[in-house]
This record gives C-alpha cells, structure tokens and sequence, in this order.
C-alpha cells in the first residue's frame, strides 16, 4: 500500500508538547526565581536573621512540595492513563481522589503542626536561639500547608485538562504576589518575618482565587471530568493506585532535602566554612539546570501516560525523543558555560571572596560533568513512571537522588577529601545509567512479551497497524479514506467491512474538521485485531462531542458514523479531542 505521503510523522503530537513545554519551563523559572529573589527580599527586609529564620522553617515548605508532587503528579499520571483506555468515570475518580486527598492530608498536617508547634519549633530551631522568633514564622507556614497543597495538587491536572498555560499562570502569578506582599507585610506594616510567611500564605490564596474566575468566566471553556459524591466510595482504591505513581517524583524532592543537610556536613567536615560555601554554588547551578530538566519532563509526562493508555508506542517514541533532544541540548550547553564561565556564578550571587570563588572554579569543572547524564536519567525516571513501571521508578528515584551520593562521597571523600564530593555527583550518575541499563535487560530476558528499547515498550504488530495524519482538505480526506479501506482489503477483511472502515475515516474527518480546530491535522490510529477494527481520530482543539451538529453536513456526518460503527467514545484530553470507533470485522 503506497501510504507514505499520510504515513505520520508526528506533527500533532510535536504540536502538542511544544504547547505544553514553554508554560512548563515558566512555571520552573517562576519557582526557581521566586525562591532566589525571596531569599534576596526577605535578607534585605528583615536582615540575615530574618532569612536564617526562613532557611530553618524550609523543611516545612519542602514537605509541601513534597505532598503535591505525590498527589498532583501521581493522579495526574493516573488521569491520562486511564483516559487514554477511555476509562473516563475511573480519571475523573483519580482526580477527585487527588485533590480530596490534598484537601485532607494537607488539612491533618498542619492541625497536627500547630498541636505540636513547640516541638516542632525545637527540632528545627537545632539551638539556634531563634526559638520564638521562628514559632511565630511557623503558624503561618503551617497555615498555608492545605491551601498549597491543595491549590498546586489541582494546578499539576489543568495540562491534562489541556491548559497548560492556565497551570503556569497559577504557579506564576502566586509567587508574584507572594514577593510583592514580603515587601508590604515586611516593611510597610512591620509584622517582620512572620510577614513572609503570611505573604506566601495570602498570595496562593489570592492566586487560587484568580484561577477559580478565569475558569468560572473565561471565554474558554475548561473541560473537567463530570465527578461525583459516590465516587469517594472508592477513594481508598484510587489512593493506592496513584500513590506509587507520585511517590518516584516525591521521593526525589525530599531526597533532595536530605541529600543537601548531608553534603553541608560533608563540606564542612573537609572544607569547612569555605567548603559549604563552595558547596551552595555548585548546589545554584543546579537549581538553573534544573528549570530546564523539570520543564522538559512535565511537559511531557501527561502526554506519554495518556499515549500509554491508548498503546501508541510509535507516539511515545517520538515525543521522549523531541524532549530528550530539549533537555539534552539545554543542559550541555549550560554544563559548558559554568565550566567555560564560572565566573558570572559567583558574580551572580555576590561573592567577592577570592578563596570561595577560586575554590568554586576548580569545583564546578567536576561537578556540572554530571549535569547532562543525569539530566537524561530524571527523563527516564519520569517516562517509565508514565509507562506504569513505577517501582523502577522509585529505585532510579532513591539511587539518584540521595542513596548512590551517599555511598559514593563516603569511598571517594576518604580517598580525595573535599574534591571527592564533586567527583562523587558524576561518578553517581554513570552508576546510575549503569544500573538502569543492567536491570533493563535483566527485565526484557525475564520477560514473556517481546519488550523493546531502553523503555521496554511491548512489540506491536507492526503489519496490523496504520497511522495516518493529514490536512483537513477534502482531496487529503478522499485519500486517506481509500488508503484505509486498501489497508483492511489488504489483510483479508471482507469487502463491505472495508468499505465501511473508510467510509468511517471520511466522515469522522469531516465532522472534526467542521469543528474549527486549532491546528488543522488530523491523526488516524488503526489497530486491527482477529475481532474487530479500532480507529482512533485524534485533533487539537476545543473540546466536542460527536453528537451533536450545528449543520446538515455534520447531521449527515454523524448519521452515518453511528449507523456503520459498533460503538462510538469520546474523550477530551490534554487538549486533543479523541475519538474511538470500533467496527466488527
């Protein structure tokens, strides 16, 4: 079958995660930038101990973070997975299990927190003599613990819901206002640091607030899943599902807690005072490569677990590879500044110290080698979460994330002193590409199904499958529905059967092309069993539902597709309308 002019080559789904990667790389920006330039404002506000008070409270902000990534991400995940099966009362359950749990979780913790405030305050006050300074600080952190929870956990489904940019606009315009409220709570009205806090408390207050109108009232219609009371009944199952599923994510942002307390006592031990703050450099840079790694992998984690669900490996290959390429370029090129540049770092931050900064350029020529290797492991960790192996997952999680620098810094430490800890982040990342390729093997051998490449996607019956993508124009339509009914003849289906299947093809994209679409391809995705025939219609644009017409041509349309078809669903996910026809072989 000549087919290669139609043979599809992914533009629909490069469209789409190129509509979904720069509101994923702002949204990183904005955290990223927030945190810098409130550590900046509150250190010139309320002076060094203002900003020590807030260093001490951080574990409390990285607990939050902590408990969106695990819901947000996790039911996300689960939401396009099962909406990709066309599952759509089991994703709407996975997001009402994910924000209730937010609500609850977040609403027990800081009731807990506040209980036990004096304790709390101790522990993390470690004899600073910040006690009640820092207590003060607290009730309002503790305070806003169910509001971000909450808030970021819905904000993590509005890509799945196709808003990706509404998503960055939260996260964006709630750090705005958390900065601008420092400098009113701080200084104009003198509440000093609990100001801070209580800015980060109002400004997520304010921004959910926003968000809330703009999809009340806005011109474009959000398309939510239809939720209901009885479906908390089954919250306790949902919960187990998404769980594993946020837990790789979750694990990496409290190992990253973890693994800092620990190295700024292993800097300290070798380099001392001057050690620690060679450290913290090095540690800024990867916050830097970290906005384009988390940029690049949220973008795309909606999208590959909904391809999941709908067993298009060809489109999974083809979207890991176009952010693979973002994230691989980015980070070698950023890898190459700190090592050509190091200087505009230390600039950057202030630091004048002729020994910190003379120490950090012989550091970060080590350190930042480790960047590219491991920006390419954090995308695998996340793919293969959105591709259900979750417990793998998690190990690649624990081993990157704390567990592998660890073991490593105490043998190379020993051996090269405080030149061992930046050789050990390196050293940690070649392990852990190491590790994943040997357990990828192992896997694939121990395996019954014929499992393929590096993410271990099952083989696909390559002669029963067709995907197509073309132009919404009529001599393109013609076409590709002669090029289905060509394919199914061609494997032995019987002539009407072959008929209807492209008479199908013609019809379904003719009813979505009246749809007014927002990019003007259509996908086809066939899949043909010994049963029956399945086509998948896949186009980016507002939301429809093949049922309704506004024409005579679309009435017509529709007639004919229920009359030939088995069965006819419907779907609206990140921002693609889709639409799966079965017919009876």
């Amino acid at each position: 079958m000549k087919d290669s002019k139609y043979r599809s080559n992914g533009k629909l789904l490069y469209r789409r995660f190129m509509l979904f990667l720069f509101p994923s790389v702002i949204a990183a920006v904005s955290v990223a930038l927030s945190e810098f330039v409130d550590g900046i404002m509150v250190s010139n506000l309320a002076g060094d101990e203002g900003l020590a008070i807030v260093t001490l409270g951080s574990p409390v902000m990285y607990l939050i973070s902590a408990f969106y990534m695990l819901l947000g991400s996790g039911g996300a995940i689960v939401y396009s997975t099962r909406m990709g099966e066309m599952k759509k009362d089991e994703a709407a359950r996975a997001f009402l299990c994910a924000v209730f749990s937010a609500v609850l979780i977040g609403s027990l913790t800081c009731l807990i927190a506040i209980i036990f405030r004096g304790p709390i305050t101790t522990l993390l006050s470690a004899g600073s003599g910040y006690d009640d300074e820092l207590s003060g600080y607290l009730v309002y952190l503790f305070l806003s613990i169910p509001v971000v929870t909450a808030f970021v956990t819905f904000l993590m489904f509005l890509p799945s819901f196709g808003r990706p940019n509404l998503a960055s606009a939260g996260i964006l315009l709630a750090n705005v206002i958390n900065l601008t409220l420092d400098y009113v709570f701080i200084r104009i009205l003198g509440l000093g640091i609990k100001g801070a806090a209580l800015a980060t408390l109002t400004g997520y207050i304010i921004a959910a607030i926003v968000i809330t109108i703009i999809i009340l009232c806005g011109k474009r219609k959000t398309e939510f899943p239809k939720i209901s009371k009885d479906m908390l009944r089954f919250w306790a199952k949902d919960f187990k599902t998404l769980l594993p599923r946020g837990l790789p994510t979750a694990v990496g942002q409290m190992g990253f807690v973890i693994l800092t307390m620990y190295c700024n006592n292993v800097a300290g031990k070798y380099g001392g005072n001057l050690g620690i703050s060679i450290l913290a450099l090095c540690i800024q840079t990867q916050s830097i490569v970290s906005i384009v790694i988390s940029g690049g992998c949220d973008s795309v984690v909606p999208i590959i677990a909904l391809l999941s669900g709908q067993n298009d490996n060809n489109g999974v290959k083809l979207v890991v590879r176009k952010v693979a390429a973002f994230i691989g370029i980015s980070v070698t090129a950023l890898m190459l500044i700190f090592i050509i540049k190091p200087d505009w770092i230390c600039n950057m931050y202030g630091t004048e110290d002729e020994a910190v900064r003379d120490g950090f350029y012989s550091a970060i020529r080590i350190f930042a080698l480790y960047y590219p290797l491991r920006s390419l492991v954090v995308l695998y960790r996340d793919v293969i979460n959105a591709l259900g192996r979750e417990k793998f997952s998690l190990l690649v999680s624990l081993q990157d994330g704390f567990v592998g620098i660890i073991f490593f810094s105490l043998i190379l430490c020993s051996a090269y002193g405080l030149d061992g800890l930046w050789i050990t982040y390196p050293v940690n990342a070649l392990f852990t590409a190491a590790m994943i390729f040997v357990i990828v093997v192992i896997i694939k051998k121990r395996s019954k199904k014929k499992l393929l490449g590096i993410f271990m996607l099952p083989q696909e019956d390559a002669d029963n499958l067709l995907n197509l993508e073309f132009m919404d124009e009529n001599d393109s339509i013609s076409e590709v529905s002669s090029l289905v009914e060509e394919f199914c003849s061609e494997r032995d289906v019987k002539t009407g059967t072959a008929m209807k299947a492209g008479l199908l093809a013609e019809e379904m994209a003719v009813y979505t092309r009246a749809q007014k679409t927002d990019y003007p391809y259509i996908n086809i995705l066939i899949h043909m069993t010994d049963e029956n025939i399945r086509m998948e219609f896949r186009s980016i644009g507002p939301g429809f539902q093949p049922g309704t017409a506004a024409s005579e041509e679309e009435e017509m349309s529709l007639t004919l597709i229920k009359k030939l078809s088995a069965s006819v669903e419907y779907e609206y996910a990140i921002g693609m309308n889709i639409t799966r026809i079965m017919l009876q072989k």
